[in-house]
């Protein structure tokens, strides 16, 4: 007899940064040594962090923010850029997303004119998969959609153009990325997702290769924050970009890219041929591929010029624009409505 609740901590105990998954242990409960500061040395660009006060979360957010070489210039003092937020995978952060190669990754397309040049915006996401807790006292996805997007667009030079800010993720930012760009086109012209952690469509049916991860995200509440105590299937469903993607109302378009390793060590090649053939019925156009590889930054790096190709192609055919802009919408009811959060 299959257990429901204990294949869903499996599901999204699938979320962990791979090396962690792979040490075969649950995190410990001591301090995390912090590793050294990242400062950017070596890239044409420069990496900053800073803090974003969050009234929603009541809390200051970090984030890492890339700014391409001759951001600073006075000669390039009105000057505007496109903009990506990467989301980040469970137990990482914008530090350790910046310090591990994700800001080297678009330097180096940016010096290889793979990729014009452009804003790289990581915020601090936790263990939040990106969403609301169901009580309404967390609501990271109101946080990222109201509060986040306008501040890096009153922040920074962003072009301010809906075609040119794009949403992108690995893993469990993956999964955050979707959500987003399916819930709100009107603010995201594009979606990557490299290796998403996209559901199984209910609690029990997480794939053999999912029932081996221990249920500590179960443990620590983490499941009962977003699916309710018991795992409520329907708060699942509604939280899955699985499901969204079968009534998500994509207007204005959104490009789609998302790829996946061919032996991916949770099973997310699964969900994702299962996210590509929901897509495909609808005729919704986007970029798929299963692809070599396992599960973690070396598939990341590999996909990369993959997706930076779509990304190049993406924003030549969204060139700035003085009339196409848009502003996250405030939210019409609490969060604590809406299944699964924003």
């Amino acid at each position: 007899m299959k257990r429901p609740i204990f294949s869903v901590a499996c599901a999204l105990m699938l979320l962990v940064a791979p090396e962690v998954a792979a040490q075969g242990s649950r995190p410990s409960s001591r301090p995390r040594r912090q590793p050294p500061q990242f400062d950017g040395s070596g890239l044409a660009g420069s990496v900053k962090f800073a803090d974003v006060d969050s009234k929603l979360l009541g809390t200051k957010v970090r984030y890492g923010v890339y700014l391409p070489a001759g951001y600073d210039d006075p000669a390039n003092a009105k000057t505007r850029y496109p903009v990506v937020f990467f989301l980040h995978g469970l137990f990482e952060g914008a530090q350790r997303w910046m310090g591990r190669g994700g800001a080297e990754l678009f330097d180096n397309a940016i010096k290889e004119r793979k990729l014009p040049p452009m804003l790289l915006i990581c915020p601090d996401a936790g263990m939040t998969f990106y969403a609301d807790t169901l009580d309404g006292k967390k609501p990271y996805a109101r946080f990222f959609i109201e509060e986040l997007v306008p501040f890096v667009d009153k922040t920074y030079r962003t072009t301010g153009d809906r075609g040119q800010r794009i949403v992108a993720g690995s893993s469990m930012g993956g999964f955050g990325a979707l959500r987003f760009a399916l819930k709100h086109p009107e603010l995201f012209s594009a979606v990557i997702a490299h290796e998403p952690a996209i559901l199984w469509e209910s609690p029990a049916d997480v794939s053999p290769r999912g029932q081996r991860v221990m249920s500590m995200l179960q443990e620590q509440g983490y499941l009962q924050d977003l699916f309710g105590d018991p795992i409520d299937p329907e708060l699942w469903k509604a939280a899955n970009p699985l499901s969204m993607a079968e009534t998500a109302n994509l207007s204005p378009g959104v490009d789609i890219y998302v790829d996946c390793g061919e032996s991916d060590s949770y099973g997310f090649d699964d969900t994702c041929r299962a996210f590509d053939a929901v897509l495909t019925k609808r005729k919704i156009p986007h970029e798929f591929a299963i692809r070599p590889g396992g599960h973690g930054w070396a598939f990341v790096r590999s996909a990369f010029t993959h997706s930076a190709a779509f990304l190049d192609k993406h924003l030549k055919k969204h060139p700035q624009s003085a009339t196409e802009s848009a502003s996250p919408k405030k939210a019409a009811e609490p969060a604590a409505s809406r299944p699964g959060g924003n």
